[in-house]
């Protein structure tokens, strides 16, 4: 809904009176290349204005009897402007009409045919932020077996996770864009993004260390090049056809260091006393620590 503000001349410009009569209706308006945010004819109209506590609508009035151009207000527009009050001299018509205005966002356009549009801005709709997304899953390996202990990890981020003693996890993200990173002691880390998935089945293929390069320890992964401390490696297959009864007694004569002694006789089926550099120490136990799987 429109207020048009016209000035309406005949020969002898006795029906001016009418142009200034206030005619509300229902405007198509079809706006074209012709119509342009600020027309330079209109930038350079100066206007003189005195006016207190009055309707928009009569400030309109008068600048069209001022400039002769025709005025098409948005009628909510007018609703919304208080009344104004107003002193210019020789100001810019757009300063004035944006002085009338000020309150309220609107786009003022001139067009080439003295008509002035005064119209509310368009409101650009605000996307709304994505709600988080919860995440739930297992972590296997290759063989199925579940991986405890696997930390899940927010990429970009420090939030995160870890997997339980089953390989589950459950973990909130923030969009569909985010991005897991799934790592473990030993295995090649992977990264899955959501990509709207609320269940993540995920299995991590063990890494392929190769122990003169890096050093897999109770702690971590450290480079060789990094280990200040002693490290004795023990392989499988050395071990594999002893004739002993617990896998601490073929450590026996493998390991430099480690001293092995078995209580078989004394007690049969217990296991043998370990020690390692030694047996002697001020304020910690001399038996060894073992971590399987990162777990002491």
């Amino acid at each position: 809904m429109y207020q048009i503000f016209t000035a309406l001349k005949s020969r002898s410009e006795i029906c001016l009176k009418f142009g200034f009569r206030q005619i509300t209706c229902v405007i198509f308006l079809i706006l074209t290349a012709t119509l342009s945010d600020v027309h330079a004819a209109g930038l350079a109209q100066s206007v003189s204005i005195n006016v207190k506590n009055v309707p928009v609508k009569d400030v309109l009035n008068q600048l069209t009897k001022k400039t002769g151009y025709n005025f098409i207000c948005d009628a909510d527009v007018i609703k919304a402007t208080k009344l104004i009050t107003l002193r210019a001299s020789n100001a810019a018509l757009i300063d004035v009409l944006n002085q009338c205005f000020m309150a309220q966002a609107v786009d003022i356009l001139f067009d080439n045919e003295h008509t002035v549009v005064i119209r509310q801005k368009e409101k650009v709709p605000v996307k709304e932020a994505s709600a988080a997304i919860s995440i739930t899953g297992k972590v296997k390996d290759a063989q199925g077996l579940s991986l405890p202990g696997v930390s899940v990890l927010i990429k970009g981020t420090t939030t995160g996770t870890v997997t339980d003693a089953n390989g589950g996890f459950s973990i909130r993200v923030p969009n569909d864009n985010s991005v897991l990173v799934f790592s473990f002691i030993g295995f090649l880390s992977q990264e899955v993004v959501v990509k709207g998935q609320t269940v993540l089945n995920i299995t991590l293929l063990e890494a392929a260390k190769s122990l003169n390069e890096v050093v897999v320890v109770g702690y971590g992964q450290q480079s060789r090049a990094t280990v200040t401390s002693a490290i004795t490696k023990v392989e499988g297959k050395s071990i594999a056809n002893q004739p002993v009864s617990t896998p601490g007694e073929a450590l026996a004569g493998l390991a430099p260091g480690v001293q092995v002694q078995s209580d078989q006789g004394a007690k049969p089926g217990a296991p043998p006393t370990i020690r390692v550099r030694g047996v002697s120490s001020l304020s910690s136990s001399n038996e060894p620590l073992y971590v399987v799987d990162g777990y002491p």
